[in-house]
């Protein structure tokens, strides 16, 4: 498992992935960026460059010709997963100072194998504190319509999903112990299920 500290928020990345029938992800790159492109901030206490949007934020983090496939907002940053071909970037950003666009982001890129026709997968993970992971990414079958994740504690919450990719911000730090991709009927479609919590690498 790969750690990379993030100064402004005391944030950590824990990147781990698997892909589809138990394939290992490469992370192929990792970046910690002050200002998305531009040089850092400097010791006189100047401000990253603000970038309007967290996903212009995160696209320039990436660089390359990177897709928002899930954007999750919160009042003071947001979370995405960017694709490009069979990679995932991860994207956390914040709000700069005084609040007029987003100058604060860190991207982790890794390769994982396309979605399965019939398989739930969980690719990888990114903490924003230095406890359990907050944001978690995988893929989903194509005709997934919900997916519901169960934490060690009982409660539930259900990621948001664009294209195959699923991404939650849990509002409680942890580990899932299950995870269940569900149709539109609500019935389980697929789903990885482990009572000591579940690991986004096997």
């Amino acid at each position: 498992m790969a750690v990379v500290g993030f100064r402004e928020w005391g944030l950590v990345m824990a990147r781990r992935g698997h892909g589809a029938r138990g394939a290992v992800a490469l992370w192929m790159a990792a970046l910690v960026v002050g200002g998305c492109g531009s040089a850092p901030a400097s010791e006189s206490g100047a401000q990253p460059t603000a970038h309007t949007t967290a996903s212009e934020a995160c696209r320039a983090g990436t660089g390359g010709d990177w897709k928002v496939a899930v954007e999750v907002d919160g009042p003071d940053s947001s979370a995405l997963a960017l694709v490009s071909g069979d990679s995932i970037a991860t994207c956390l950003t914040s709000r700069n100072a005084d609040r007029t666009g987003f100058g604060t982001t860190a991207v982790g890129v890794g390769l994982h194998p396309v979605g399965s026709a019939s398989a739930l997968t969980y690719v990888t993970s990114m903490a924003t504190t230095s406890g359990p992971p907050s944001i978690l990414i995988g893929r989903v079958p194509p005709v997934t319509s919900m997916v519901r994740l169960v934490l060690a504690d009982g409660s539930e919450q259900n990621a948001t999903i664009g294209g195959d990719i699923w991404l939650v911000w849990l509002t409680t730090p942890g580990e899932p112990t299950l995870i269940e991709a569900l149709d539109a009927s609500g019935a389980a479609i697929s789903r990885i299920e482990d009572a000591n919590g579940i690991q986004p690498a096997d």
